[in-house]
Formats: structure tokens, sequence, C-alpha cells
């Protein structure tokens, strides 16, 4: 099996529906929509050594406000165990980021690493403290990254920090300037 797709309506699944799929070791794509999933950074974590051949992961539940749990952080495993990673659509929380760290496998080509291009679209923005911050994160994370936000969203401060977000990995929006020390 290497693509799952799979929408409900009225019914959810679990983390624990989603942890018997980590058998299927050559998953190339998974698409949950609207199954009212919920993940954290430790179902991520299990994804992402679980299925090393991943290309494409979408876990939405478009028009339910679901508190996410998955965190800036859960996608550090994607960058170290998934090199065929290329469209990811999660909510992610991104409210606290940590310090930017060279996150790159050692024994992946970096020639590869660098030719790899992520398209990353965060479903329902969470809130954001630090648009700057959230880039540098990303941008370590996948140096060739495309931010998308799907929709504008009425919380006018949220939106307008992701936008910012979206303009700094873009480089249209120039924040840090090199120091000379």
């Amino acid at each position: 099996m290497r693509s799952i797709l799979l929408t409900t309506g009225a019914c959810s699944i679990t983390v624990d529906d989603v942890r018997r799929l980590l058998t299927f070791d050559h998953i190339h794509r998974l698409e949950l929509r609207n199954t009212g999933l919920v993940p954290d950074d430790h179902l991520l974590d299990d994804m992402a050594k679980a299925w090393p051949m991943l290309e494409k992961l979408h876990i939405t539940n478009v028009g339910r406000r679901i508190p996410c749990k998955a965190t800036l952080s859960g996608l550090v495993p994607f960058s170290k165990h998934c090199p065929h990673i290329a469209n990811l659509q999660l909510q992610l929380d991104a409210r606290e980021v940590s310090v930017p760290t060279n996150t790159t496998d050692a024994s992946r080509d970096e020639c590869r690493e660098w030719e790899r291009t992520v398209v990353l679209t965060i479903e329902q923005p969470s809130k954001i403290n630090d648009s700057t911050g959230v880039a540098l994160f990303l941008l370590n994370l996948f140096p060739r990254i495309m931010l998308f936000i799907p929709y504008e969203y009425a919380e006018l401060q949220q939106d307008f920090l992701w936008r910012r977000v979206v303009k700094i990995i873009d480089g249209t929006e120039l924040t840090l300037a090199p120091t000379n020390s």
C-alpha cells in the first residue's frame, strides 16, 4: 500500500487508529480529510520514522474549530527521516518557537537536501507570537520551503503575523541584516 486517502463525515478517527497504519512502511501519500484527527508531536514523530518514503502528508479538518496539539517541533522528524517529503498540510501551534538548530541529517546527500522544495500549507493557522522566529525555524528545517496560508482569517493580528512569515520566507521582507562583530 503506497497511498491512503480517507475522508469522513459524521465519524472520527483517533490517534490509535492512525498508529495501526504505522506498520505499512511503504506509504508515500497519506491524506486524512475531515477525520477529526488531532495529531500531536509524538504522532508526527512516529509517522516520520515509520514512513521514510513519505512524500505527501495532509491532515485537515476544514470548517472544524479543533484546537491543534502539534507544534512546529513536530516538523523536525520529517526533515530528518523523510528525504522525499514534498508536501505537508497540517494545523500547527506556532506560539512557541524553539531556537533553530541544524536538523540536517549528516548521512543525507547535501546536494539533494538543497534541491528539495517542501510545500507547507498551514491549515487554520494558530496564534503566533514571533513571525521572524517561525520563518527562521522553517527555513532551517527546509531551506527551500514554500509556505501557504490558504484563507484570510477574521483574527487580523494572527493573519497579519502568518502573512509576514510567508513574506520573510519568500524573501520579500528583509528582517535580518548581517552583523559584523
